[in-house]
C-alpha cells in the first residue's frame, strides 16, 4: 500500500440531547498524490484553481487553503510573510480511496521536539486586547477573532503518528491529517467550516467555549454556558455573518438556522455550535463558495472585512495555515471542510512546528478571561507534546 497523505476521520461520539450534523463520511483514508497542484505565492489565480477542478471532476480531490488566500477572496491586504512557510493552496488526487474503514496505515516513528515557544506574551496579548476593545466602543466591529502563536523545533517526527495520538486525547467530529512533500497538516479540529450535500450548503461556526472541570454537575455547567450572555452574542453574531456569505450563493430566502446555540461535549470544555443550512443556486462551484464564505465567520469578526483589516493590523505575525482549511470533494460532487484549529502544522524543511490559538472579542469581554481560553484551547497539544520534549543539539 502507498504511504497515505489524506485521512478524515469523525471520532465524535454525541452526548444525549446533542445533535451534530451526520458527517457525510466516518471516514475517508488517500494513498499516493496522483496529481498535485501547489501554489506558494499569494498571487493566487483562481482560473488555475477552476481548472484543476474541472480536470478531476467525478474523481476523488483533496484541498488545503491557507488563511493568507483571504486577498484572493476579500478586499483585505496580505500580511506579513508566513513564518511557517505554507503554501497558500494545495489540490490533490489519489491513486487509492478508502471510505468508512478502520485506519489501513500506523504511523511509527521517533517523536522529538523542543519545548514549545508562545511568541505572544500575556503583557502583549493585553495590550492589543486593549486596542480592539477601542474599535468595538468606538463602533468599528463589534466582534473579532484574536489568536497567539506557538512553535516548537523538531529532531523527528512522523506526521502520521503524532496525529493519530493527538486524535486519541482530544477526538473531534473533524479531524484531518493533509501531508505532502515538506508539509503536514494534523488537525484535531471540532468545527465543520462547511458541508455541501448536493444542492444544500451547511455551516456550523463554533463560538463561546467553557472549561470542563471534573467533579462539578454535567448539566448544569452546559446550561450556564447556554444562559451566558457574553457567549450567546458571540455566538450570534457569527451566525448573522454565516447568514449572509450563505445568501451570497444561496436561493433567496432558504437561508435558515437548524439549530442556534447547540452546547456539545468535548473532552476540556463543552462548547456553542450553531448549525445555518442553504440551497445553493444553480451551477454554483467550489470557487463562488470559497468567495462567499472564506475566511470563515467564526475566525475573522463582524463586520467581517474590518473584523480581518483590523486582525492584520493587531495580530504582529501571519496566520499561515492556521484558520485556513482542509477537505474533500468526493465523486459526486459533495464536499466536507474543516476548520483548521486545534491543529498542528509540521514544516519539515525548517524542522519546527506551529501551533495556534484564539476567541472571540465582545463588548463584554475581560482581557484576562479572553487570555485564558487561549491558553486551554491549546491544553491538548501542549499537554501531549511534553511526552516528547527533549533538549535539542
Amino acid at each position: 500500500m502507498q504511504q497515505l497523505f489524506f485521512h478524515y476521520r469523525n471520532l465524535m461520539s454525541v452526548a444525549s440531547g446533542e445533535n451534530l450534523l451526520p458527517p457525510l463520511y466516518q471516514s475517508v483514508q488517500a494513498f499516493g498524490v496522483e496529481d498535485l497542484f501547489c501554489l506558494n505565492t499569494p498571487n493566487i489565480n483562481l482560473n488555475e484553481i477552476t481548472s484543476f477542478l474541472n480536470t478531476h471532476r467525478g474523481e476523488w480531490i483533496f484541498f488545503f487553503l491557507s488563511y493568507d488566500t483571504v486577498s484572493s477572496f476579500a478586499p483585505v491586504t496580505p500580511h506579513l510573510q508566513d513564518v511557517s512557510m505554507f503554501p497558500y493552496v494545495v489540490l490533490c488526487t489519489a491513486s487509492h480511496v478508502e471510505v468508512n474503514k478502520e485506519p489501513l496505515y500506523v504511523g511509527q516513528g521517533e517523536i522529538v521536539v523542543s519545548a514549545p515557544v508562545q511568541h505572544t506574551s500575556k503583557a502583549e496579548y493585553i495590550a492589543g486586547f486593549d486596542k480592539i476593545m477601542q474599535h468595538i466602543r468606538e463602533g468599528d466591529i463589534y466582534e473579532m477573532n484574536y489568536c497567539i502563536p506557538f512553535s516548537a523545533d523538531v529532531q523527528a517526527m512522523n506526521a502520521y503518528t503524532f496525529w493519530q495520538r493527538l486524535c486519541a486525547k482530544q477526538p473531534m467530529p473533524m479531524s484531518m491529517f493533509f501531508e505532502w512533500g515538506d508539509w503536514a497538516c494534523m488537525s484535531a479540529s471540532p468545527e465543520r467550516f462547511f458541508q455541501k450535500r448536493e444542492a444544500v450548503i451547511f455551516s456550523q461556526p463554533m463560538k463561546g467555549t467553557q472549561k470542563r472541570i471534573d467533579g462539578l454537575d454535567e448539566k448544569a455547567e452546559k446550561e450556564r454556558l447556554f444562559n451566558s450572555e457574553k457567549d450567546r452574542t458571540e455566538n450570534v453574531m457569527t451566525v448573522d455573518v454565516t447568514r449572509n456569505d450563505l445568501s451570497k450563493i444561496s436561493i433567496p430566502g432558504s437561508v435558515k438556522v437548524d439549530e442556534l446555540f447547540g452546547v456539545y461535549t468535548f473532552r476540556y470544555w463543552y462548547q456553542l455550535i450553531s448549525t445555518v443550512s442553504a440551497q445553493l443556486k444553480q451551477d454554483i462551484d467550489f470557487i463562488d463558495i470559497m468567495k462567499a464564505l472564506f475566511p470563515m465567520a467564526s475566525m475573522t469578526g463582524a463586520p467581517k472585512i474590518r473584523a480581518m483589516q483590523i486582525i492584520h493590523e493587531y495580530e504582529p505575525f501571519s496566520r499561515g495555515p492556521y484558520s485556513g482549511t482542509i477537505g474533500f470533494i468526493d465523486p459526486k460532487g459533495n464536499i466536507d471542510a474543516n476548520v483548521l484549529i486545534r491543529s498542528v502544522f509540521l514544516n519539515k524543511a525548517l524542522q519546527k512546528i506551529f501551533f495556534w490559538s484564539g476567541g472571540a472579542i465582545t463588548e463584554a469581554s475581560q482581557a484576562e478571561d479572553e487570555y485564558n481560553e487561549c491558553l486551554l484551547k491549546s491544553t491538548a497539544i501542549i499537554d501531549m507534546l511534553k511526552s516528547y520534549i527533549h533538549e535539542l543539539s
